[in-house]
């Protein structure tokens, strides 16, 4: 809850509610150590930063959005006022689509995930026509070992491990045109926002066992959870490309959940909003909530080197 201490004056408009999402799980768990990269907090801390910030600014009142039933019950026997809001329900329905593609997709698969240990690139080693996506340019040491584990795989927007190109969700929705299956390989983090990316786009997953709330939206129609084994993955991959599953089927499925979720949190919103103000209307629509990616349409596409 590091932002409080940018709103300085929020006092000064008296009373107030903010909406606090969580950027990595804060479910407890262990993976041998690989999670390190994500400075993972305890719901503990959170519950130290909550009461902190509650006392500095006691007209304000902060509610976490927490991915996963588990991280609302860690926070509620802590105290700490929250509600299950998966981060994944926000993104705009437009946003990303499904757009033409070739008869027979040149990629099996399609990863898009930094290159960071915890995303375990190396899980899809036994996939033949893998495509990678990767937001960030990764340190050298880190590409040379993904492309090491992973020879015959293409990069989407990376040359070199140095010169990156940004992709806009209209790039992303016509990348995946062209693949498969998504992968979602990582054992813990947030809920992972690269999931509803792939189920917009109308594309099955492959997903590792896992913690922080990417599960939310993925059913066995559409979805295998498999182990953490290469061999497993490639198998899961080559089961969901037999299945030929419409993709607008899996888009429509995947909007009837959201909408679902997004009407149980508006009612929660004007409970705890009816509450501090009681003679408020109240919120009739979801669309103040929905997050639209404005950067990327304000980035230069060309490539950009680090």
């Amino acid at each position: 809850m590091g932002f409080a201490a940018m709103r300085p004056d929020l006092e000064r408009y008296g009373r107030s509610v903010h909406f606090v999402g969580l950027s990595t799980t804060i479910e407890p768990y262990n993976d041998g150590g690989l999670i390190e990269a994500l400075n993972h907090d305890t719901a503990e801390n959170l519950a130290r930063d909550h009461l902190e910030v509650s006392q500095r600014f006691p007209s304000a009142r902060f509610i976490i959005l927490a991915n996963t039933e588990l991280e609302v019950l860690e926070l509620s026997r802590r105290g700490v006022p929250c509600i299950l809001a998966n981060e994944l329900m926000f993104t705009a329905d437009e946003t990303f689509s499904i757009e033409p593609s070739p008869p027979r997709r040149p990629f099996a698969a399609v990863y898009n995930a930094s290159l960071r240990l915890y995303k375990r690139h190396e899980l899809a080693g036994g996939i033949d026509r893998l495509l990678l996506i990767v937001p960030e340019a990764p340190p050298a040491s880190r590409f040379a070992q993904v492309q090491a584990h992973l020879p015959r795989a293409t990069f989407a927007n990376l040359e070199d491990g140095r010169r990156l190109r940004w992709l806009s969700p209209r790039d992303l929705s016509a990348t995946y045109a062209n693949c498969n299956v998504g992968l979602c390989l990582s054992a813990a983090e947030g809920a992972m926002r690269a999931s509803i990316e792939y189920l917009l786009c109308g594309l099955p997953v492959v997903t590792t066992h896992n913690r922080g709330g990417r599960d939310r939206y993925l059913r066995s129609e559409y979805a295998i959870f498999v182990e953490p084994d290469p061999d497993a993955v490639a198998d899961a991959v080559s089961q969901l490309a037999v299945r030929r599953i419409p993709r607008d089927a899996i888009r429509a499925d995947v909007l009837r959940n959201i909408a679902i979720d997004r009407r149980r949190f508006l009612r929660e919103v004007n409970s705890i909003l009816s509450k501090i103000w009681p003679d408020i209307r109240g919120l009739d629509s979801f669309s103040p909530f929905l997050y639209y990616p404005i950067w990327a349409s304000r980035l230069d596409r060309s490539w950009m080197t680090f």
